[in-house]
């Protein structure tokens, strides 16, 4: 996800109603359970590390998390769970990545399939757009009083890159530096609002404005579906 659409989504987050912060522990919950399946030590499973410092990241109350880990570790997570990724192709050739955990393979496809299509897009077959990105872990940090000195101390801690915003540092690490990057600038007291393993576009696609826009639309829609984990697209704005 390009860094505008993945900022914009932070921010929205913060205004989200109980019932839909509901939703959005539920399906970090679903994430935590089904990366616990490869071991429920998060010192030695990365995917689980990664899936519970997102959590954290998203103010899930500790006792959540353990009961997601518990149901992994008792097989009561609901053997039926998959994680699953969903290729589409967007406007002007743009590539969508859409994460899914699911309990039915089949209805989850053709709900997201009708989405696609009532806006415009259509999925592709498995392994046609993921080429197009790389994994990198992506950390956000808000409310930044000194950019220089943060710039400074992200590189200090490993970062690969940075971006600067306002008040707002996009670091990118590589993937296994992530939890250490995160946890070196915690404990330099900077607010981490996002830090996540992410699909990273290897070359973005500029979308005009209306397309860009509506494109953001979609994304929208598409995160609100109760299956679906994260939206990834290779698309910025001109």
């Amino acid at each position: 996800m390009s860094k505008h659409s993945k900022w914009a989504k932070i921010k929205r987050a913060k205004g989200v109603t109980d019932v839909k912060r509901g939703v959005v522990f539920s399906k970090l919950s679903r994430n935590i359970t089904i990366a616990a399946r490869e071991g429920t030590d998060a010192t030695t499973n990365f995917k689980l590390r990664m899936a519970i410092d997102r959590a954290l990241t998203e103010n899930m109350p500790k006792d959540n998390i353990e009961r997601a880990i518990e149901r992994a570790a008792k097989n009561e997570d609901g053997t039926t769970l998959e994680s699953i990724t969903i290729e589409a192709r967007g406007p002007a050739g743009s590539a969508l990545l859409i994460d899914v955990i699911t309990d039915n393979h089949n209805r989850s496809f053709g709900e997201l399939r009708k989405t696609l299509s009532d806006h415009g897009c259509h999925p592709t077959e498995p392994g046609s757009m993921q080429w197009l990105f790389e994994r990198r872990g992506q950390i956000f940090i808000e409310n930044v009083t000194d950019l220089e000195q943060g710039e400074l101390d992200a590189i200090d801690a490993g970062a690969n890159e940075i971006d600067a915003d306002e008040a707002m540092l996009e670091v990118i690490t590589s993937p296994d530096q992530l939890h250490a990057i995160t946890e070196a600038l915690r404990a330099k007291n900077y607010k981490i609002a996002s830090s996540e393993l992410v699909m990273h576009p290897k070359n973005p696609i500029a979308l005009a404005e209306n397309e860009y826009n509506k494109l953001q639309e979609l994304m929208e829609i598409i995160e609100d579906h109760a299956d679906v984990d994260e939206v990834t697209t290779n698309a910025i704005p001109a």
